[in-house]
């Protein structure tokens, strides 16, 4: 009797577990015959946080730096954008304080190298911390290139800002400075994007941040003063475009720009904010033979599940090679850190959203080339040997789910498995390690849960034996 119930005991302790079930609801196969991207990291943008963080007490900032860029205690981030402000009038209070960048030419031929200094100590420590690829974006050029004078915007939203007069001198400042970051902060831009959201109607004066508006064609004229003023200079910067805020607008202004232009871009950049052509857009950059990035997104969600829903779109359909958010640190909605950058000076909290990404970025590492899974739900990526498999599924619905994954194009007989999950009750908890049998093994997705299966010691299978 008391063997029985130690028995029922443990099979009642492994099906709580969430890891065993007694039928699927999905298949889901992984097919590492068919190869998508490799990838090159998870990154962030450093506008603004970088600079209301980098001004903090040591205490504190430090604290911030290993959240976000350890790949061991924090979200091992490995890739920066680097937010080069145009600096405003200083006349005007247009905007909130840490979101007033500085720029680094206050005038025309007046050069200020010690501006920006919060930012540019968290790009230092970033780097120190593991970081290896470092991009510069502009949002808007400084205000005395501006034909409203402010670097909010025009006086009507959908009216180009750069005035044409100044259109070498936005080119010049900017590859100034990357070619001053070179030479004297020892930080090579591998790529510097001049536009940020160019195409958008809500870069108007009087905005609470700096923005620009640039028409396609407008763009196309920027990029090429651009790639010049760099090549002016020797540098090895490649450009980056166009930033804009849904995919859709990113493949229309790509497209629309001639083709002396796109000989200027190493690199296609989109926000995926908006946007469903994810798929054409992926076919467009690999014919054009350009490296694609989903340079920002960010959303209001506190619970990190519309961030995994759209990590997984990303990843499925568009295919890019690095995938960066936007604000690490910032209110209890947006910020993967919370911290409302008004009054910095406090220790960051991890939110449920901190959680989610860190369940993609501490286990899907730079080098690691996504796979095929048939499951819409779910990512697969092999890191760079191919020894381990990666599995990122997200369970947004309400009620939990069974599942059942298929590995039977691996050889298995040395793999074992292990699981993290963050739900509304876990932060990246380590779970009881599901049983591989015959190259299958089940889970039960909790309801509004992100889990992670790390599958140690797979191998290539002879497609014979399949």
């Amino acid at each position: 009797m008391v063997s029985f119930f130690l028995r029922f005991l443990a099979i009642i302790s492994v099906l709580s577990s969430g890891l065993i079930c007694a039928q699927a609801d999905t298949t889901a196969l992984v097919d590492p015959s068919v190869r998508y991207q490799t990838f090159e990291g998870w990154g962030v943008s450093l506008a603004w946080w970088g600079k209301a963080v980098g001004d903090l007490p040591d205490s504190y900032r430090s604290d911030y730096m290993e959240k976000v860029f350890d790949p061991v205690k924090g979200l091992g981030f490995n890739i920066v954008r680097y937010n080069i402000g145009g600096g405003e009038d200083p006349t005007l209070h247009l905007m909130s304080p840490h979101r007033e960048m500085d720029g680094f030419e206050p005038s025309s031929g007046q050069w200020d190298w010690d501006a920006d200094a919060g930012q540019r100590w968290v790009l230092q420590q970033a780097k120190a911390r593991g970081a290896t690829i470092f991009e510069s974006f502009s949002n808007s050029p400084p205000y005395w290139m501006t034909l409203s004078g402010s670097v909010t915007g025009a006086k009507n939203g959908g009216q180009n800002n750069l005035a044409t007069e100044h259109v070498k001198d936005f080119a010049d400042y900017l590859a100034t400075v990357v070619e001053h970051f070179k030479d004297e902060e020892g930080i090579v831009f591998r790529t510097l994007d001049p536009l940020n959201e160019p195409n958008s109607g809500w870069w108007h004066y009087g905005n609470n941040q700096e923005g620009c508006h640039f028409d396609p064609r407008y763009q196309s004229f920027v990029i090429r003063a651009v790639g010049r003023a760099l090549a002016d200079r020797n540098l090895t910067t490649q450009i980056s475009a166009p930033d804009e805020n849904s995919v859709d607008q990113a493949l229309g202004s790509f497209l629309s720009y001639p083709q002396g232009t796109r000989d200027f871009l190493s690199q296609i950049n989109t926000h995926s904010y908006n946007g469903g052509k994810r798929a054409e857009l992926a076919r467009v950059a690999a014919a054009a033979k350009k490296r694609l990035w989903e340079s920002e997104y960010g959303d209001g969600d506190s619970s990190g599940l519309n961030l995994s829903n759209r990590i997984v779109d990303d990843m499925h359909q568009m295919h890019p090679a690095a995938w960066i958010y936007w604000q690490a640190v910032d209110g209890p909605k947006w910020g993967l850190l919370t911290n409302t950058l008004e009054n910095a000076a406090s220790e960051p909290t991890m939110g449920k959203k901190y959680w989610v990404m860190a369940n993609y970025s501490r286990f899907i590492r730079p080098g690691s080339v996504f796979i095929e899974i048939h499951d819409g739900r779910s990512v697969a990526a092999l890191e760079a040997t191919g020894h381990t498999l990666v599995i990122v599924t997200t369970n947004r619905d309400d009620g939990d789910e069974n599942i059942t994954y298929d590995l039977s194009h691996f050889d298995t007989s040395h793999a074992s498995v292990a699981a993290y999950r963050t739900s509304p009750t876990e932060d990246l908890t380590p779970l009881a390690n599901p049983t591989l049998t015959d190259a299958h093994f089940d889970s039960v997705l909790p309801k509004k849960s992100v889990t992670t299966f790390v599958v140690s010691e797979v191998g290539a299978q002879d497609p014979s034996t399949r």
